[in-house]
């Protein structure tokens, strides 16, 4: 049973200057609001927020506010769109983004390609990343929110973000949404997915059987389900389900359900060292590790971007 929530009109003004934010399964946000403390360790007595970069050099990455809650995602979207009031059916105004220029992708997919060839390397993931200069005001906040509200509950909300300014502008933050769960640990139950292999929607149909048929694509995802079950069964017996085509708004994943239930408990930070990245995000085999990713990757760009997001 979930108790009644401390979220309201006051809490949620607060949330929209220094807050947090995970789907709690279909129904549901974990949120935190207030003043951040940050740590090299989480905070047993309050909710904390795991949000390293993606190399996990962090020296504090674990993020806490005094003030956090489940709350239904009916709530959730009433606020946001009380908080949005008469703005809410405006002309929203845009982000001005600038795309990455095909060399810089380029040259990524010829390292990999060149690591391919000398360094045992099997599967990797280039990335390149749009850029808008914008400021990100409330009402852009508000309106990514009431998006999030509204997924499907096949995507994870997550994010978080700090304010800095008196008009209530975001200074720095993440926010986003993915159908991708590195792990779930209840009293020592671990679950989690293998996500890889995409096929975008058609006109014509008949996606899903397509991709499930792809003898290429079912090679990406077997690699991404072997490294999560040698790295799970270090520690128990692991089980892992039929691939399916896992649909979502624009496009299918190939996914498969993996469980392990481990005999002695294992730490939130270390379980997510030992399973980040995946090859879904970034190496086959895994022991090329960051070291790899980091030959093509632009390290000093790339941030927090693809890295592990949870709440403990």
């Amino acid at each position: 049973m979930i108790p009644e929530s401390p979220f309201n009109k006051i809490a949620f003004d607060e949330f929209l200057l220094n807050g947090w934010l995970v789907s709690e399964g279909p129904d549901h946000l974990i949120v935190g609001w207030g003043a951040w403390q940050e740590g090299t360790n989480p905070n047993s007595e309050i909710a904390s927020v795991y949000a390293p970069d993606f190399y996990l050099k962090t020296a504090r990455p674990w993020r806490m506010t005094q003030q956090w809650s489940i709350v239904t995602r009916e709530l959730f979207a009433s606020l946001v769109l009380a908080k949005l009031g008469s703005k809410v059916n405006a002309d929203a105004q845009g982000f001005q983004w600038v795309e990455p220029s095909f060399s810089d992708f380029k040259s990524q997919f010829e390292s990999i390609q060149e690591g391919r060839r000398s360094r045992g390397l099997i599967k990797a993931v280039p990335i390149v990343h749009a850029q808008a200069r914008e400021i990100m005001s409330q009402e852009r906040l508000l309106r990514i929110l009431n998006k999030l509200a509204s997924l499907p509950s096949s995507l994870f909300a997550y994010g978080f973000w700090e304010g800095g300014a008196a008009n209530g502008d975001v200074r720095a933050g993440l926010i986003g949404a993915t159908p991708e769960i590195l792990f779930i640990e209840n009293e020592g139950l671990v679950s989690t997915v293998a996500l890889a292999g995409t096929r975008g929607k058609t006109p014509e149909g008949g996606d899903a059987e397509k991709l499930l048929a792809d003898p290429k694509e079912r090679r990406e995802h077997q690699l991404v389900i072997d490294d999560i079950m040698a790295v799970l069964s270090k520690h128990s017996d692991v089980l892992v389900s039929e691939t399916f085509a896992q649909e979502l708004p624009t496009l299918f994943h190939l996914k498969a359900e993996i469980r392990a239930e481990f005999d002695e408990p294992v730490s939130f930070a270390t379980m997510a060292q030992e399973l980040h990245p995946t090859p879904a995000l970034g190496v086959s085999p895994r022991k090329l590790g960051f070291d790899e990713i980091a030959r093509w990757d632009d390290v000093t760009r790339r941030g927090r971007y693809g890295a592990p997001f949870g709440v403990l």
